[in-house]
């Protein structure tokens, strides 16, 4: 039987027939029945590769079903079927359908030529920037600006307001990156209105700086931002012992020492 392979749909049936055996009322959304389970009148699957295999392939495959898409083979599944991650797994079977994929046309826009970034041979010509968000209020600022240099990865991290505008993200940025580092070439950033909106705009191309926008958690443009946030939050863990005042002047010591 399938359902000896799956020790929690075991403990499933075990504690229904324990329910049942001790003279109380089983839950209205199941049922034990001749050693199958049932979920709201549908059938509980266990975790049995074979058995999930003959019925996607029932529901997906057979000539009667058509090969239909991924969300009409769901809601052909869950008429009679329920499993945990029910969705995912059928996703997965149609995917990787041979059939559908020889015969069913793509309806995306046709893939393009990667365009990396190119290779950097100066610092601080090239930086990515973002910013990280909700974070405990210390000293009236909520919010941390971080600043990677593509070439020597050195990072600064500056505390903003949580109200911050473009304008002030600009008066920081000149007084803490460019007074030290000198004009950029470039700077790769995010979509956010800080650094979309028409003031660092205007600001950039008056100074000559190109901007290269990316969409947010997109690690094939801005790859050394993405995992320098996270070194910043581990900062930022091992330090949460302080008080909330300390934490912008301790996160920014911090990192200038790495």
């Amino acid at each position: 039987m399938a359902g000896k392979e799956d020790e929690r749909w075991q403990d499933t049936g075990r504690e229904l027939v324990r329910i049942r055996e001790g003279g109380k009322k089983i839950p209205d959304e199941w049922l034990e029945k001749e050693g199958l389970l049932y979920y709201k009148n549908r059938l509980y699957i266990p975790e049995n590769e074979s058995l999930q295999t003959q019925i996607a392939q029932g529901c997906h495959n057979s000539i009667i079903a058509g090969h239909f898409g991924q969300e009409k083979t769901i809601e052909r599944v869950t008429r009679d079927f329920y499993k945990k991650e029910l969705a995912e797994w059928i996703r997965d079977h149609v995917r990787s359908c041979d059939e559908c994929q020889h015969t069913k046309s793509p309806r995306h826009a046709k893939y393009k030529l990667l365009q990396p970034l190119e290779v950097l041979y100066a610092t601080w010509s090239s930086i990515l920037t973002d910013l990280i968000r909700q974070l405990p209020e210390s000293q009236g600022k909520t919010q941390i600006m971080v600043i990677v240099d593509g070439f020597t990865k050195m990072a600064h991290f500056i505390g903003l307001h949580e109200n911050a505008t473009a304008k002030d993200v600009t008066d920081i940025f000149l007084r803490e990156v460019w007074i030290l580092h000198g004009l950029l070439t470039e700077i790769i950033s995010d979509m956010d209105a800080k650094f979309s909106g028409e003031f660092w705009e205007s600001l950039c191309k008056m100074l000559g700086v190109k901007r290269r926008m990316s969409t947010a958690f997109h690690p094939q443009t801005d790859r050394q931002m993405e995992k320098n946030q996270p070194s910043a939050g581990r900062l930022l863990t091992n330090i949460c012992q302080l008080r909330s005042e300390q934490l912008v002047p301790t996160i920014t010591v911090s990192r200038t020492r790495l």
